[in-house]
């Protein structure tokens, strides 16, 4: 999974982030700048992870080990964004074991 900072401010996006917009049924037509992101957070304070987050929180996050490779991914479906669809579970099982790259 290879991560894109879009705007050059390290927000980072991928095809798991257009998934969860779709997922939670976002319009980007209507609403450009709404749609999930990623921050990197490894090694800081001895977390291995790139929190979700969406414009207003935090929904989850991505658990690597210590060679990029997705251990764990949690999103909670209360918090800010509660329009998942029954899709999300699939989405992250799809993800699991996938490595991070960051895009040169």
């Amino acid at each position: 999974m290879v991560l894109k900072d879009k705007y050059n401010n390290k927000s980072y996006y991928c095809k798991l982030t257009e998934d969860l917009d779709h997922c939670a049924g976002f319009d980007k037509k209507a609403y450009k700048y709404y749609e999930h992101y990623l921050l990197d957070y490894r090694n800081i304070n001895g977390f291995h992870n790139f929190p979700i987050r969406v414009p207003g929180g935090t929904v989850g996050g991505i658990w690597v080990d210590e060679h990029n490779v997705i251990v764990n991914i949690k999103i909670d479906r209360s918090y800010v964004v509660k329009t998942y669809s029954n899709e999300l579970s699939k989405i992250i099982e799809k993800y699991i074991g996938k490595k991070i790259e960051f895009e040169r």
